[in-house]
């Protein structure tokens, strides 16, 4: 899988403003950062749940016309 352009950009968002809340200290930037990693754990737990119950099947055409 690849990483798209938007979860490169919220990836550097969060641990920017990771560093920004341990440098200053600032507890709503704290919050910000822990939701922002907690809404990426679920978005992959859910997302490898949905794709573990994906069944994929090979039906071939009734007639092939040349």
């Amino acid at each position: 899988m690849k990483l798209t352009r938007a979860g490169t950009l919220y990836i550097v968002l969060t641990l920017l403003l990771g560093f920004a809340a341990v440098n200053t200290g600032n507890n709503l930037l704290y919050l910000l950062v822990s939701a922002l990693l907690g809404f990426m754990a679920v978005s992959g737990l859910i997302g490898r749940y949905n794709l573990a119950r994906l069944r994929v099947d090979f039906l071939p055409p009734p007639e092939i016309y040349a």
